[in-house]
């Protein structure tokens, strides 16, 4: 693989676990609004699931990511 190669993979790799940390983020948030009542097309419960997703995802996909894209040794 050239280096330029190499270099434009690393930059979508980081891309990829940016968003994902941003997704997670969003989505905790979201689920915050439907818990305290803001949207009123989902339930609470639904709101708490998304609370627990959205930190799930920001902690263990990002986490996830890395270790399988870490460079061997």
């Amino acid at each position: 693989m050239t280096p330029e190669a190499r270099e434009a993979q690393a930059r979508n790799r980081f891309f990829v676990i940016a968003l994902s940390r941003l997704g997670g983020v969003g989505l905790t948030v979201a689920g915050i609004v439907a818990t305290a009542g803001q949207l009123p097309a989902l339930s609470p419960v639904i709101g708490y699931a998304m609370v627990l997703v959205g930190l799930a995802t920001m902690l263990f996909v990002p986490r996830a990511l890395a270790r399988r894209w870490r460079t061997p040794e």
